[in-house]
């Protein structure tokens, strides 16, 4: 009797400490799951806010530095700022989703060598780009050949002269009979006219070309009706007296700048072709090769295989070096014989000492580098 009744009370013993243990497992398991799907939840919702407010980089181009960014969320973003380093340098006021925002870095001023970052800023996200700056270390930026380029050595060798007037290059070839040879902007050969032997550089206000014929006289070519081209009209003047080895020369119209290789000197002459006893050096260029100048700089290019600008000194009231220099040319076999600027692109005739890739190349503004 009474073992009966001890087995009984063990038995609910048992059954009362497995209920009790059910019960807690339901509690904590509740709870932990319930914990569990909120923090869920709240991840689930904190993924949501971020496909709803995304800034993405679509594009970073390093040849003509301009950086594209793209709304990538759901909704607009409005006040965004672009820095670069701690600099704000460009703002939007809104940007609606899935539209770009196009920035010209160069709008900068350029960018010093080293590392950097970009960082673009709206009211709701923010998006950091680090990138380096592997050229333009004198903060002012620096041309490098976008690629485009064409080949002239079909018609001649050794080409020296560069004109451009935005829609065709004219040059001149050292092949017998000597001409000056036209191209379209696409790089398509499609005219000439005769010239002089011996002769080099050229330079043009398009009514008239002036070219230099060895040593030193130049002569003035007038487009001419009746052949539909330019034609030798009597007028000239000699720069034997200061430059015995002309390279190259230009004008604004109102004065000739001649370039002597031999004594590394720019001798500035009158309408008339009179030397008004005014010159300028650019010793920094090893055998100058190539003159031109827009009316504030002149650029000089040589067998350094660099181009050099010269800048108004108000100390010497004269023009000197001012330190801003880029590469051209591909060492020994492609010499920067002739330079051209439109205020956007260097055009370099690029002479080829081995007579078989004379090429006009296009430079075009570079201050950035692959981040």
């Amino acid at each position: 009797m009474l073992k009966g009744i001890s087995n009984l009370v063990v038995t609910i013993l048992i059954l009362m400490i497995v209920a009790t243990l059910v019960g807690l497992f339901y509690i904590f398991s509740t709870t932990l799951f319930s914990s569990i799907f909120e923090t869920g939840t709240k991840l689930a919702n904190q993924t949501g806010t971020q496909l709803s407010d995304c800034l993405i980089k679509e594009t970073l181009s390093f040849r003509s530095c301009q950086l594209v960014v793209r709304n990538c969320g759901k909704t607009n973003q409005s006040n965004l700022v672009m820095y670069i380093d701690s600099e704000s340098v460009s703002s939007l006021p809104s940007l609606s989703n899935g539209n770009l925002w196009i920035i010209n870095l160069t709008d900068y001023g350029g960018i010093p060598k080293g590392d950097h970052n970009i960082l673009v800023t709206s009211d709701r996200f923010s998006l950091k780009i680090p990138f380096k700056i592997e050229t333009g270390g004198d903060g002012r930026g620096n041309y490098a050949p976008d690629g485009f380029n064409f080949s002239v050595a079909s018609q001649t060798t050794s080409p020296q002269g560069l004109v451009f007037n935005g829609t065709h290059f004219w040059i001149i070839g050292a092949s017998i009979p000597l001409m000056v040879y036209r191209y379209r902007l696409d790089g398509v050969y499609d005219n000439n006219f005769s010239v002089f032997s011996t002769s080099q550089g050229l330079t043009s206000n398009f009514t008239y070309f002036w070219i230099h014929k060895a040593i030193s006289d130049v002569f003035r070519f007038r487009y001419s009706p009746t052949y539909d081209n330019y034609t030798y009209d009597g007028w000239f003047f000699s720069a034997i007296s200061q430059a015995g080895t002309v390279v190259d020369l230009s004008t604004n119209g109102t004065h000739f700048w001649i370039l002597d290789q031999f004594t590394q000197r720019v001798y500035r002459y009158n309408s008339t072709g009179n030397y008004d006893n005014w010159n300028f050096s650019v010793s920094e260029v090893s055998s100058p090769t190539g003159l031109f100048f827009n009316g504030t700089y002149f650029w000089v290019s040589g067998w350094s295989n660099r181009v050099y600008r010269y800048a108004y000194n108000q100390t010497y009231d004269n023009y000197s070096y001012d330190g801003w220099n880029f590469p051209a040319g591909t060492g020994n076999t492609n010499i920067p014989s002739a330079i051209s600027f439109d205020g956007i692109y260097f055009w370099i005739l690029g002479w080829d000492l081995l007579g078989n890739n004379d090429r006009i190349y296009r430079y075009v503004r570079n201050t950035c580098a692959q981040p």
